[in-house]
């Protein structure tokens, strides 16, 4: 066997292995990839039907009703407001600052009613059932909400419905993103 055969052969065996491999890492990496993909499949299947399907149909009989009003809809009612704000000041520079702020200003009041009783005590027993899998806001939402009805004379009626309001559009935000 001469030197060129024998350079030919091992050239011949590293291509073999280096392809091998190649195809050893593809694969582990697609392996891999595959089984992260399955396990995220089962915690989310996990999180839908712990979690998120329980509170949507809690509050699926809650009827919020939202009223926006503007005070300064046209441009006419911005600058009348503009002028009053720049007289009512003292200093220049508030003056002219505040002015420029009410000309873009216009006047958005929101009001939310609630037209039946917003079930709490059943949201709370769903988190208390998977408190691992429980969304952090979800806690902060419910946590705020405890807080302002365990003492009402600190807060305004609409405050705590403005809360309870929260909760319910992050739940079916939640359950939108995580049912695709």
């Amino acid at each position: 066997m001469e030197l060129a055969d024998l350079a030919t052969v091992v050239a011949t065996g590293v291509a073999i292995l280096t392809a091998c491999g190649t195809v050893a890492g593809i694969s582990y990496r697609l392996g891999q990839k595959s089984a992260l993909n399955d396990i995220k499949r089962i915690e989310t299947t996990k999180l839908m039907k712990c979690l998120y399907i329980p509170l949507r149909n809690s509050i699926l009989d809650v009827h919020f009703t939202t009223y926006e009003i503007k005070r300064y809809p046209r441009f006419r009612d911005r600058l009348s407001n503009a002028i009053d704000e720049f007289f009512k000041r003292k200093k220049l520079k508030a003056k002219f600052r505040l002015a420029f702020n009410a000309l873009s200003d216009h006047g958005i009041s929101e009001t939310i009613e609630i037209d039946t009783n917003f079930p709490l005590e059943k949201i709370k027993s769903i988190i208390e059932n998977n408190p691992n899998i429980t969304d952090k806001k979800i806690l902060e939402h419910i946590q705020t909400i405890i807080v302002m009805t365990s003492s009402p004379w600190d807060y305004d009626e609409s405050d705590i419905v403005k809360e309870q309001h929260d909760l319910a559009t992050y739940i079916l935000k939640a359950y939108e993103a995580n049912i695709t």
